[in-house]
């Protein structure tokens, strides 16, 4: 058959020898097997899938026969059939670590991300150890804001690997997402130590990327020289080539400076660069609306943030709630309620946001004044 000038002809040939094996077979399942793998080899793989599921009738307890017919009909696009053959499959061997993540896969492939992950999680539970794999089950947790879930995966990971640099980022990634602060910032550290431990071989995975999420921990964890330094050195990591990738850098680093109501002037100098850079971000809008805001320009305020709630379409709880609080010092507390009630009610609300309308709701106003340039210096 590795003649093609030849190959119909051969294959004839071949086809008839094949079947002549198959027609003295009688009831012999492995022989109809081997010739449905021929089949399958020579991609005649209609004549493959009616012999595979003849075979299975016979033989119901012939797995791998059951897994070649799931991946011939996904050669064939029959993705509906494969997905029915991968199902009784995996029911009739749970326990099959390759099986659970070739379903998955399958599952993954149909962006239906929460089966794919019960799959790949019954995989794990089967003893699926590989770290890459790991990596790969963690991202798509967290991107389905599987948090909790995510926890005992991401420690038995890092148990099995604590030399991996990327394991020990998923372990701060998650934890962050808990809000276990000082846990992200231990994990993160960690990970910095494993590339500096290492004589800065892998130096490059201490990007922009990594810093940015590590300054960003930093930040919230109240830690903000440090977050300075970090949002600086994600600055200096942006390579030449993408230079936009500075502004969240930037923004961040001015969000240092306003959390701690100074050095507002130059945060508006960055924030301004960073809008620039990316003149419809709703982040940086925000953030722009909050640097008038702390310098009491409240009417410059509520044009930012108005452009950052036209900008986001679904605008954040930190957008409604810095809008809140510049149309309640403008002398507007009704309006400001209302926004503020829209915050509260979103998923990235806080305590703090709570507490402002629970005052607002009393006619005080719970924030303190307006940063003077003396006050910022």
């Amino acid at each position: 058959l590795s003649d093609r000038e030849h190959y119909d002809e051969h294959l004839a040939i071949t086809n008839g020898t094949y079947e002549r094996a198959l027609a003295t077979a009688g009831e012999n399942a492995a022989v109809k097997d081997q010739v449905a793998d021929y089949f399958s080899q020579t991609r005649q793989y209609d004549r493959a899938v009616a012999l595979y599921k003849s075979t299975i009738a016979q033989s119901p307890g012939m797995l791998l026969t059951r897994e070649k017919l799931a991946r011939v009909l996904g050669v064939l696009e029959r993705h509906d059939e494969k997905l029915t053959a991968l199902t009784e499959l995996v029911r009739i061997n749970p326990h099959d670590v390759r099986i659970q993540k070739f379903i998955g896969s399958e599952y993954q492939g149909r962006a239906d991300l929460p089966k794919a992950i019960d799959h790949f999680m019954a995989a794990v539970k089967a003893g699926e150890n590989d770290a890459v794999f790991f990596h790969e089950l963690l991202d798509l947790m967290l991107a389905e804001g599987m948090v909790n879930e995510a926890l005992p995966v991401v420690r038995r990971a890092y148990f099995l690997y604590p030399d991996s640099f990327a394991l020990a980022v998923q372990l701060a990634r998650v934890h962050a997402k808990l809000k276990d602060w000082d846990a992200a910032l231990r994990a993160f550290q960690s990970a910095e130590n494993r590339v500096d431990s290492d004589n800065g071989a892998g130096a490059d995975k201490l990007d922009d990327q990594f810093y940015f999420e590590y300054g960003t921990v930093a930040q919230q964890a109240g830690q903000h020289a440090r977050a300075e330094w970090l949002f600086r050195k994600s600055s200096d990591r942006v390579p030449k080539d993408t230079p936009e990738r500075n502004a969240r850098a930037y923004d961040a680093l001015a969000r240092v400076w306003l959390d701690q109501g100074k050095r507002v002037a130059e945060a508006a100098e960055l924030i301004g660069i960073a809008i620039d850079l990316e003149p419809n971000s709703p982040a940086y809008l925000t953030s722009l609306g909050r640097c008038h805001y702390l310098r009491g320009d409240y009417d410059k305020a509520i044009e930012a943030l108005r452009k950052a709630e036209a900008a986001s379409g679904h605008p954040s709880a930190v957008t409604l709630n810095q809008l809140a609080m510049a149309l309640f010092r403008k002398g507007s507390p009704a309006q400001a309620i209302t926004l503020l009630q829209r915050a509260v009610d979103l998923d990235d609300a806080t305590d703090e946001m709570r507490a402002r309308l629970k005052a607002y709701r009393e006619g005080k106003d719970p924030d303190p004044p307006p940063v003077s340039d003396v006050s910022e210096a």
